[in-house]
């Protein structure tokens, strides 16, 4: 519970997706072809309604599920997500946001351009968190030592696995997955603050750089964490002393540099998806 206080974007993700698929249950359920056919009145990705002018539904699907299963599980990866990496506190929440819905419409806009069949789920987010979290770890590899190693390694078996139960399982949109992993990677290259890029962290080694602590006057070590508020870095510690966590200006970048970037990501997509969606619509299905 405490780790959903900690990331309040996460946490309402996870609502809203929950309270959402209650609401869809009640109008007329997700399983079976009535239930499909509720999705699409609430907006899941449809291919010809899509060609027809529904873009929107390149988004909405993100917030649909068919069947609690796929709800269930969909929302213990976004909490996996939050729990072994915070990448909530990497991104910032603005950032992380960003991340999750961008990585969904890419993925919606693959699935879309290769089925006309209906589909929805958060998936494709997840999947380009995944991606993103391992931009950071491989762009700051060095710094992060044997901790970022483990945890790049524990991340690629998870996703791994989910690729191949989705290689073996009927009804997995394995497309929207790896096209959300794929983009989110990429967006993670563009916008992540990286090694001797947007700032210089000095030892690259955690906990060899001794910091002070402003709570107790103690002496603390570096944790290794990096976060972003759009105008500066900032390297999270932890103090030895008292464990409490503070935060210090590692190098100021040109203001509104990393708020740059996720603009022009979001531009960047918005443009890739609209290729696609003229393509498919002369090229039909």
């Amino acid at each position: 519970m405490n780790e959903l206080k900690k990331n309040p974007v996460t946490t309402i993700l996870i609502i809203s997706n929950v309270l959402i698929h209650i609401l869809v249950g009640f109008t007329g359920g997700t399983d079976g072809t009535l239930g499909y056919l509720n999705l699409i009145k609430w907006g899941a990705r449809y291919g010809p309604a899509i060609i027809d002018g529904e873009w929107w539904r390149l988004i909405v699907p993100i917030f649909l599920h068919i069947g609690i299963f796929h709800l269930f599980t969909n929302m213990i990866g976004l909490f996996v997500m939050a729990r072994i990496l915070d990448m909530e506190k990497v991104l910032g929440s603005f950032g992380y946001l960003v991340v999750y819905l961008l990585s969904g419409i890419i993925g919606n806009a693959c699935s879309f351009y290769f089925s006309p069949n209906v589909g929805a789920g958060a998936s494709g987010a997840i999947f380009g968190l995944f991606g993103t979290g391992t931009a950071f770890l491989i762009l700051n590899r060095d710094r992060l030592g044997s901790t970022g190693k483990d945890t790049l390694l524990a991340m690629l078996f998870i996703v791994g696995i989910n690729i191949v139960i989705g290689l073996v399982t009927d009804g997995v949109d394995n497309t929207a997955h790896v096209a959300g992993l794929v983009g989110g990677f990429i967006i993670g290259i563009y916008v992540i603050p990286r090694q001797g890029s947007l700032f210089k962290i000095g030892p690259t080694t955690p906990g060899s750089e001794i910091i002070s602590c402003k709570r107790c006057d103690g002496r603390g070590q570096l944790s290794g964490s990096i976060g972003t508020d759009f105008d500066k870095i900032q390297q999270i510690t932890t103090c030895s002393i008292c464990n409490g966590v503070g935060r210090r200006v590692v190098e100021s970048t040109k203001k509104n540099t990393v708020f740059t970037r996720y603009v022009l990501s979001i531009i960047m997509v918005s443009v890739f998806v609209v290729i696609l969606i003229m393509r498919k619509t002369t090229q039909g299905y």
